[in-house]
């Protein structure tokens, strides 16, 4: 527990990733068990909008002890679509209609706004309050502090609520909040410089408003990398894209890496379409660059998408890269890069009715460089996807025993989103033994774990696969259901 908390004990690992996450999870609602179990409890949540997408993972599973113990939830956010907070709204309306009421707050009505200014400030004259209900615009929170400001000169600001701070934000010169921004940035950096990586997100956000780009690219990267661990892939775009626009501002070139972490996001968030566009413009700075070996990162990551079953699949246009990686690889002397331009080609004849020899053959070209290099995590990769090939030559014995090398490796690297995988994986293949009991359990399982980590193809692919096994043991309005939220994920 201690590493929750920036502490460290002699003999304590360092948690991070789903075991942190797992951690925290559980401090939370165990703690809130103790909190509750002497009386009800209120706990009111506010300004929900500002919420992270792990933040609001903790608060869903806390939300749920409203079944166990006694206890009212007030939740506060704006309704806006595209805030974290938007998903606790779906989530409450699905899970605990029963549970639940939503009231909606609107803004004051003028008539409104005049009887509270009337009521607060009586004495002031007419134009003073007329110009305080021009400004306000409905805000009572607004309007509170302003009338007080007015009555009280000399009071300074102390913003009791963001709506406030929102609004007295925006009267502020754009030349006068860039120098303030970049301030703070800098004191942050002093007042938590014993911790920076908790208030990394925080200080990129300040040097990002007040124009700082270095400052900016430092610790951007630092917060996408701490996102990246925990699976917070929405913030994990979020800082990765404020790095990259601070490092073109700076003329860098340097950013592989910056590119290659945004595009992991967008993939295990879904959003295929908009990775192709990241790989695209990471091959292109590596061009203007000459860079042959970034620009063959960004082949090969853009290879993945268009061998593999996503969205963008195209056999054509994956047999070219893989010819072009391999080639380039090959080239520049990078037996790594060879090894997982091997892989693809094995991936692309898999999925694309190609030749099952020329798949086999390239998976195992690709493993036995990845041995030979000690890279257990591109072992890992190839050794779960041979399954498939040995499976279509009817070598099941070799399939299980591929999937179930690779799957130890992935607890190991913690990549919870290739575990998943693996574990669907084993669950079809057990299915086409026969063995559907624990076929199910291994693909309830994978789905579980992707649902904690947002992993929209890893619950499509459980589900995928549990449904055939439910279609084949009659379970038909059972396999309809998983069917449905496959193409939803999906």
């Amino acid at each position: 527990w201690h590493s929750l908390f920036d502490v460290s004990a002699p003999g304590e690992e360092t948690l991070e990733g789903e075991a942190f996450r797992d951690a925290i999870t559980e401090l939370v609602t165990s703690s809130m068990r103790a909190f509750g179990a002497d009386g009800p409890r209120l706990l009111i949540f506010e300004d929900l909008h500002w919420c992270d997408e792990a933040s609001m993972d903790i608060l869903i599973e806390t939300a749920k002890l409203v079944d166990e113990i006694p206890s009212l939830f007030l939740f506060a956010f704006r309704p806006d679509r595209q805030a974290p907070s938007w998903r606790l709204k779906q989530w409450l309306e699905t899970e605990y209609p029963h549970r639940s009421t939503e009231l909606t707050l609107t803004a004051l009505s003028p008539d409104d706004s005049e009887r509270l200014i009337e009521a607060l400030i009586p004495d002031e004259a007419a134009d003073v309050r007329a110009q305080i209900l021009a400004r306000t615009d409905g805000n009572p929170l607004f309007l509170e502090e302003v009338a007080a400001a007015v009555h009280t000169p000399e009071r300074e600001y102390a913003f009791r609520h963001s709506l406030t701070q929102d609004a007295t934000y925006g009267t502020i010169l754009l030349r006068r909040r860039r120098e303030l921004h970049r301030r703070v940035a800098e004191v942050f950096e002093e007042l938590y410089a014993a911790r920076i990586e908790a208030a990394a997100a925080l200080i990129a956000q300040h040097a990002r408003e007040g124009g700082d780009d270095e400052r900016t690219l430092r610790y951007a990267t630092l917060a996408a990398e701490a996102d990246a661990r925990l699976y917070a892939n929405v913030e994990t775009v979020t800082h990765t894209t404020w790095a990259i626009e601070a490092a073109i501002r700076l003329g860098r070139t340097d950013m592989t890496h910056l590119y290659t972490t945004r595009g992991r996001a967008l993939e295990l968030s879904g959003r295929i379409v908009e990775a192709v566009s990241n790989y695209e413009e990471m091959d292109k700075v590596a061009e203007d660059s000459e860079d042959r070996t970034a620009a063959l990162a960004a082949a090969l990551a853009l290879t993945t998408l268009y061998a593999t079953p996503t969205p963008v699949f195209d056999a054509v246009t994956g047999r070219e890269l893989c010819e072009r990686t391999v080639t380039l690889a090959r080239e520049l002397g990078d037996r790594a890069a060879e090894s997982k331009a091997l892989w693809n080609l094995m991936t692309l004849n898999v999925f694309s009715g190609g030749d099952p020899i020329e798949a086999v053959d390239a998976g195992e070209r690709s493993l036995a460089i990845a041995r030979e290099l000690g890279s257990r995590e591109q072992i890992a990769f190839t050794s779960n996807d041979l399954w498939r090939p040995y499976a279509a030559a009817g070598d099941l014995s070799a399939a299980r025993a591929a999937l179930e090398e690779a799957r130890p490796l992935w607890q190991e690297l913690e990549n919870l989103p290739m575990y998943c995988e693996n574990l669907s994986s084993t669950g079809a293949l057990l299915a086409l033994a026969g063995e559907n009991a624990e076929s199910l359990a291994l693909t309830d399982e994978s789905h579980r774990i992707a649902q904690e980590i947002g992993n929209q193809w890893g619950q499509s692919y459980s589900l995928l696969n549990s449904y055939h096994v439910d279609a084949s043991q009659g379970n038909i309005g059972r396999a309809l259901a998983k069917m449905r939220e496959c193409i939803e994920c999906a």
